[in-house]
C-alpha cells in the first residue's frame, strides 16, 4: 500500500510538473486591444439672439392701454426669469404702439413670440422687426426693461396671497434725495432693492421705487397691511442715514393691490409730472424737471434720424410738427422715440415730444416698423 501510494504520489507529481513545464512552453500569447476613450464634445451653450416686434394695443382709452401694460409688465417679471429671457418695452402713448425687444435662448424667445405674444389679443398688427444673432447679452437679471438703457428692473419676489387681503392695505408714496452721487448712489439703489426684495416680501409689502440718475431723487411707492407700511416708513425708511428731505407725499388706504408682486423698479425720470396721481400731486419744483436741454436733443435726433438707405428701401422724413413720420416710397411708418418717461401706478414710456420714431439701441440701429430684419448700425 505504502508502495502504490508513493507510485500514485510520484505519478501525480510528475504529471503536474510535465502540465506545468508544457503549459509554460505552450502558453499562447495575449492579445492586448486598447481601446481609446471616447472625449464626448461638452454640450454647446444654446444659441441667443435679440428679436424685435411691433404691435397696436387694443386700447380704447389711456386708462385701458395702462391697465394692459401694467399686465405685460407683471407676466414678464414674473414668467421670463424662468425662460432666460430679459427684454425692453417701448410704448408710444399717441398711437398706443409699441416696440418689446426680446432676447435670452433663441428656442426661448421664438417659442415665447410665436406661441404666446403673437396671439394675445390684448393687441394687433403684431410684425416681427428683426432677430439677430448674440453672443454676449444686454439685458440680464430682469424680467422686462422699460424705457431706455438706464432701467433695470430687480427679479420679482412672488408674495402669498391666501390671507394678504384679510388686514387693511394702505399706499404710502413719499420722495427724498440720496446723498450719495453718480456711481456710489446706484450701489447704493442696488442695496435698497436686495433688502427690499428680502424684507419686504416676508411682511407682504409691494412697491415701486422711481430713481432720477441726474439730482438722485427717489420717489417710491410701498403697498400692503396698514401696520407693516407705516412701521417700515417711519422706523427704517424715514431716519435712514443714506438720503435726506424725506417727505411723505400720501398714505392712501386701498381696497385692492397694484403691486400683487414684489418687484422693485428703478428709473430715469424725464418729467416728474407724469407721477402726478389722484392720490398725489408731485411738488412745484418737481413738475417741470426735465434732464435733457431740447434743442441739443432735437439736434442730436435729427443727426440720427434714418437717411437713403438701400437697407430700408427708402428715406425717412420727420417733421417734429407732424404726427406721424413718412417714408420715401409713401408708407407711413410708426412714431416711436426713444425718450423715457414713466407714470405712477404702471410704467409706461412715451416717445419724447420732436423726436424721431426709431428705436436707438447701443449700436444706434433705427427700427422702423415696416423695415427688414437687417439693422443699421451707425457709427455716431
Amino acid at each position: 500500500m505504502a508502495m502504490l501510494a508513493a507510485s500514485v504520489s510520484q505519478s501525480r507529481t510528475g504529471t503536474q510538473g510535465s502540465h506545468d513545464c508544457q503549459g509554460t512552453q505552450e502558453a499562447p500569447k495575449r492579445t492586448r486591444f486598447v481601446v481609446p476613450l471616447l472625449r464626448l464634445p461638452r454640450p454647446a451653450a444654446p444659441r441667443m439672439c435679440r428679436f424685435a416686434y411691433s404691435s397696436v394695443l387694443n386700447a380704447t382709452s389711456m386708462a385701458h392701454a395702462k391697465h394692459l401694460l401694467s399686465e405685460i409688465l407683471v407676466v414678464s417679471l414674473r414668467d421670463n426669469p424662468a425662460r432666460r429671457i430679459g427684454g425692453i418695452l417701448y410704448f408710444d402713448d399717441e398711437s398706443y404702439s409699441i416696440v418689446q425687444v426680446l432676447e435670452g435662448p433663441t428656442f426661448m424667445v421664438r417659442a415665447l413670440f410665436y406661441d404666446h405674444i403673437h396671439h394675445d389679443c390684448r393687441h394687433t398688427a403684431v410684425k416681427k422687426l428683426w432677430e439677430i444673432e448674440i453672443s454676449q447679452r444686454r439685458y440680464e437679471g430682469f424680467g422686462m426693461k422699460l424705457g431706455n438703457e438706464l432701467n433695470t428692473v430687480a427679479p420679482a419676489a412672488v408674495m402669498e396671497l391666501a390671507s394678504m387681503e384679510a388686514t387693511p392695505l394702505l399706499r404710502l408714496t413719499y420722495t427724498s434725495h440720496l446723498l450719495a452721487k453718480g456711481d456710489v448712489a446706484y450701489r447704493l439703489i442696488f442695496k435698497v432693492l436686495r433688502i427690499s426684495i428680502a424684507n419686504n416680501r416676508r411682511l407682504s409689502i409691494g412697491g415701486c421705487l422711481f430713481f432720477n440718475s441726474e439730482t438722485c431723487q427717489i420717489v417710491q411707492v410701498l403697498e400692503g397691511p396698514t401696520n407693516s407700511v407705516l412701521t417700515l416708513y417711519h422706523e427704517k425708511i424715514a431716519g435712514s442715514a443714506m438720503h435726506e428731505k424725506c417727505t411723505l407725499l400720501s398714505a392712501v388706504p386701498v381696497s385692492s393691490r397694484q403691486y400683487r408682486e414684489w418687484g422693485m423698479l428703478q428709473a430715469s425720470l424725464l418729467n416728474w409730472s407724469l407721477l402726478e396721481t389722484a392720490d398725489w400731486t408731485p411738488p412745484p419744483e418737481l413738475e417741470h424737471e426735465e434732464i435733457y436741454d431740447e434743442a441739443d436733443d432735437d439736434e442730436s435726433m435729427r443727426r440720427l434720424a434714418v437717411e437713403t438707405s438701400t437697407t430700408w428701401g427708402g428715406g425717412v422724413n420727420y417733421s417734429p410738427a407732424s404726427p406721424q413720420a413718412s417714408n420715401a416710397d409713401g408708407r407711413e411708418a410708426v412714431r416711436m422715440g426713444h425718450g423715457l418717461e414713466m407714470v405712477s401706478e404702471v410704467t409706461l414710456t412715451k416717445a419724447t415730444e420732436g423726436h424721431s420714431f426709431g428705436i436707438l439701441l447701443d449700436e444706434k440701429p433705427v427700427i422702423r416698423a415696416d423695415a427688414p430684419v437687417t439693422p443699421v448700425i451707425r457709427a455716431d
